[in-house]
């Protein structure tokens, strides 16, 4: 009855062997894939970068054109990378238009406070009133591609979705690869499971 249950506990490792090497293989295979669509992405992404720079000359299409420190420009990054559990997830943000809002606005806000104008517009110390025309700008969320001017060429925004794209398969790349630790360390597991299986098992 024992070389039976130990037979039947080490046919049971063995297919659970199988199917993790199968497992493993999958994943490598995926990964190998997802590396090759990054390459491929990537090189994409440059040429058109270049084709762009041709069309519209090199100092137009440079570092000089990205918002730098002390300018009104916010940076504010629209795609992010999050982790949750042992997964990685990209979040995207679209951009939206400049919203300005005027200090008339700013008082009525104030005012549903039950704050009146008079605080608002003059404190106690008799400053000056804050005029109606000044617009208090709200962090805008700019499309970088409108750094390098509004009329660009289709090769630029190319450039854009292809960079996209290779930041889609670096996230799905890391995923794959964490995955495929996880098979790697369930499969030697299992081959320790197996050893000692058969360590314990009488000879025949």
């Amino acid at each position: 009855m024992g070389d039976k249950m130990d037979k039947s506990e080490v046919e049971t490792v063995y297919k659970n062997l199988d199917d993790a090497i199968m497992e493993v293989l999958e994943l490598m295979d995926e990964q190998v894939k997802c590396k090759l669509a990054l390459e491929e992405m990537t090189k994409s992404g440059f040429w058109n970068l270049a084709k762009a720079r041709y069309i519209m000359g090199n100092s137009s299409v440079s570092a000089l054109q990205l918002p730098s420190e002390g300018t009104c420009a916010d940076i504010v990054a629209l795609t992010t990378v999050s982790k949750s559990e042992d997964e990685f997830t990209l979040q995207t943000i679209s951009p939206t238009k400049v919203k300005k809002t005027s200090t008339r606005e700013l008082r009525n806000r104030t005012n549903n406070s039950n704050v009146n104008d008079e605080e608002v517009d003059e404190d106690k110390e008799g400053r000056e009133k804050i005029p109606d025309v000044f617009d208090v700008a709200q962090p805008e969320l700019v499309d970088p591609v409108n750094w390098f001017g509004v009329l660009v060429p289709q090769n630029l925004r190319q450039a854009q979705s292809n960079f996209k794209s290779a930041l889609e398969l670096v996230v799905d790349s890391v995923n794959v690869q964490n995955r495929l630790k996880a098979a790697q360390a369930k499969y030697n597991s299992l081959l320790k499971v197996k050893s000692t299986l058969l360590n314990q098992a009488p000879d025949s």
